[in-house]
């Protein structure tokens, strides 16, 4: 699942200004929130690096991104011990904006041109409606979050 998510750079898919959300990173940070066990925080840098292969970001830029993520989230984890859906959308959703806000600001250091910040805000509402789909295609249909069983 992230894997098929970091191809969706790659689709042919033509626009002036990123459209589409990071789907391998938010299919990364969903399954670290609904389970944590399978996905182990140095995973991020296979990930981080496969991503940054197929996006065609400056390799590096994911694998710092993705790693930060993985170590920030067990302390959201800890912090909020008895989540609820509405939570773990919160949770996605900001450390969403603040991937692609942190691509903005690395992307002139890469040599890419200057974008502007109103360029994030489609981005940012794709990734907020992604996250129930997302955490669906990870619970699987009609089961239960796997960490309320």
């Amino acid at each position: 699942m992230i894997l098929g998510g970091s191809f969706t750079a790659a689709l042919p898919f033509l626009a002036e200004q990123p459209v589409l959300p990071a789907f391998g990173f938010l299919a990364f940070v969903t399954w670290r929130l609904l389970a944590p066990e399978l996905l182990p925080p140095w995973s991020a840098i296979g990930f981080g690096a496969f991503d940054d292969l197929v996006s065609g970001n400056p390799l590096g830029t994911a694998i710092l991104l993705w790693t930060i993520t993985a170590l920030v989230l067990p302390w959201v984890e800890r912090a909020f011990l008895f989540r609820t859906w509405r939570q773990d959308w919160m949770i996605m959703g900001t450390v969403a904006i603040a991937y692609h806000a942190a691509l903005w600001l690395l992307s002139p250091l890469n040599g890419g041109s200057p974008v502007p910040p109103l360029a994030l805000l489609v981005p940012a509402a794709l990734s907020l409606l992604a996250v129930p789909v997302l955490a669906r295609l990870a619970t699987g249909p009609g089961e239960p979050d796997p960490r309320r069983t």
